[in-house]
């Protein structure tokens, strides 16, 4: 009986120890999802940078073309069309909203303090 006794003893210890390797498993798969999230966000977020300077640098020239040239020597594509500087808008606007978007999916899946992106 009390042979039956250490068998399950040693039996609930083993099974601790293997569920503590499963969860450390586990922790180190999300850990490696987090890191790769957090990754793809400092990516979008470096396009969105550079967009935004494409943006900024492609209006002070239409604004210096515009300042420096006289109205009966401007034709209609020189600078930078009203709808590139629309589309790079936009385009910069959609990668922020996709930047958002990965921000609360990662806190919605690792909603840890110490788990912080910028």
């Amino acid at each position: 009986m009390s042979n039956c006794k250490f068998k399950i003893l040693s039996c609930n210890q083993r099974n601790m120890i293997l569920m503590g390797k499963v969860k450390t498993a586990d922790n180190r798969v999300i850990q490696d999802q987090l890191q790769q999230k957090i990754c793809e966000c400092r990516e979008l977020q470096e396009t969105i940078t550079s967009l935004n300077l494409h943006l900024a640098q492609a209006l002070d020239t239409k604004n210096s073309r515009l300042a420096n040239a006289e109205p009966q020597h401007m034709q209609e594509n020189e600078g930078v069309s009203s709808q590139d500087t629309a589309e790079l808008l936009q385009h910069a606007h959609m990668q922020a909203d996709l930047v958002q978007g990965c921000h609360k999916i990662v806190k919605s899946c690792f909603p840890l303090e110490q788990c912080s992106i910028s």
